[in-house]
């Protein structure tokens, strides 16, 4: 796959597989997948009618959250491997070794975990996690084996917030997605936000703000979902303020670098 093709990205947390975006604001990359061409591309891969050398597959999996009641949404809808934080973290490594395997492109998420959030979901409402630092952190077993096993997964940040960490949501947290990720855990691969368009109908504000915020913190890849015009919109506030230095031209070239990396793996 070349350099210059736009990663499609498969998403089903939200209506199934969702229209997305995945833009950076360095040179106008973007792209807008709808999501019958999508599946019909997938499809044609599966069948061998298409190489998959024509699509950068993106998974929105695993689920490498580790619930900590019964309440939790991700437990009550049966979405995480397990209440073990040892068995999640083992089933998400042998889920994203096999499906690198086969050329397809793993998301851990819900960075830095949902799994202590109660009955209510961060595409439903405002989810704060009120748990500590170190509680949190014994949470990120499952991103230290993927890093001790070689993998290369995407890491999706969270839009919960973590007032331990920050007063920010994970996903325009410098906090949490500079210095807990990168720092702490030394994680140098790219970075996806869960979706923006939820978070920002859930806190009433505009898709736009909520991806400049993101992009400003260094996250690599913003995902937005619903009509063209929210993406464009968005696309063109970050473009914008990359040009008037707001977001950093040095944080913009290395997330261009980890996607072009990201890319060259197809």
């Amino acid at each position: 796959m070349s350099a210059e093709r736009p990663i499609a990205i498969v998403g089903a947390g939200i209506s199934g597989l969702a229209a997305a975006i995945a833009f950076l604001g360095l040179n106008g990359l973007w792209l807008e997948v709808d999501p019958e061409e999508l599946v019909d591309a997938v499809m044609r891969v599966a069948a061998g009618a298409m190489p998959k050398a024509e699509l950068a597959e993106f998974i929105d999996a695993p689920v490498a959250d580790v619930p900590s009641t019964p309440a939790n949404f991700l437990q009550a809808q049966r979405r995480a491997f397990s209440t073990s934080r040892f068995t999640v973290a083992t089933d998400t490594a042998a889920f994203a070794q096999g499906i690198e395997a086969g050329r397809v492109q793993p998301a851990y998420k819900h960075f830095p975990g949902l799994g202590r959030a109660g009955v209510v979901s961060t595409d439903e409402g405002l989810v704060e996690i009120g748990a500590s630092r170190r509680q949190i952190t014994r949470g990120l077993l499952p991103y230290q084996v993927a890093r001790r096993r070689s993998l290369h997964p995407v890491v999706m940040l969270s839009t919960a917030v973590y007032p331990a960490y920050s007063p920010r949501a994970a996903a325009w947290s410098k906090a949490i997605a500079g210095t807990l990720l990168r720092h702490d855990l030394g994680f140098k691969g790219p970075t996806i936000t869960d979706s923006l368009t939820t978070a920002a109908a859930v806190r009433r504000t505009g898709v736009s703000v909520l991806a400049v915020k993101s992009a400003k913190v260094g996250v690599d890849l913003l995902l937005i979902t619903g009509p063209a015009s929210t993406s464009r919109a968005a696309y063109a506030a970050v473009l914008r303020e990359a040009r008037s230095g707001v977001i950093r031209p040095a944080s913009l070239k290395a997330s261009y670098a980890r996607i072009l990396k990201l890319k060259s793996r197809f």
